[in-house]
């Protein structure tokens, strides 16, 4: 199935509770770029996706261990991009 939109998903586990800083930031093009975290219960723990903002971000999440997905999409544009994620 051709999915409509572009997106990309990336998983990883962290083993101790974590705070956590999520930020999107458009390299090239006019790629409008949207956050999401969803937890290993397939809970959503946030959705980003702020009006004619390239770089979504959220910031001091409080995170325990686990496994997490974080799907980085676009409603609209193409170009490049880099996701960052620092622990605290």
């Amino acid at each position: 199935v051709k999915q409509p939109l572009p997106f990309e998903t990336y998983y990883f586990t962290i083993t101790s509770a974590q705070v956590i800083d999520f930020e999107l930031f458009r390299l090239t093009g006019n790629y409008d770029g949207n956050l999401q975290l969803v937890d290993q219960f397939g809970q959503e723990l946030f959705f980003n996706d702020p009006a004619g903002d390239a770089n979504p971000g959220a910031f001091n999440v409080a995170l325990n261990a686990g496994t997490y997905m974080l799907v980085v999409a676009a409603g609209t544009g193409s170009g490049t991009y880099e996701i960052d994620i620092d622990v605290q």
